[in-house]
């Protein structure tokens, strides 16, 4: 009947606003970080500043109700330049939050 069709063109419309939504946040507030293109998918791939240490960044986040992943995990091999990657999931976020939650890593980010 197309149902399952429809809801999947649906996920592919609303990932794609909030990846814009989140894609204008960071070129706001965070400038210095650079989101990796992507073809789809429901969160990003994000490349902080040389000498970044993500895991103490998603510690100072979580402590501001802000969830991301230190992409270090997600290497071979973990290395300076590992860990100033990260990944931010923006599926069970709605969009009208993002700029908000954006903000909220920049200041995390300051005090890093």
């Amino acid at each position: 009947q197309g149902h399952h069709d429809a809801f999947i063109r649906k996920l592919n419309v609303t990932y794609r606003e909030r990846r814009e939504l989140l894609t204008k946040a960071f070129s706001k507030y965070l400038p210095q970080f650079e989101i990796m293109p992507s073809q789809g998918g429901s969160g990003a791939w994000i490349k902080g500043p040389d000498g970044l240490n993500t895991q103490t960044l998603a510690e100072n986040c979580a402590a501001r109700g802000v969830l991301i992943e230190p992409g270090d995990i997600f290497f071979r091999k973990s290395s300076v330049a590992s860990k100033s990657h990260l990944r931010l999931g923006y599926a069970a976020i709605p969009g009208n939050l993002i700029d908000a939650g954006v903000q909220e890593l920049a200041q995390a980010y300051k005090s890093v």
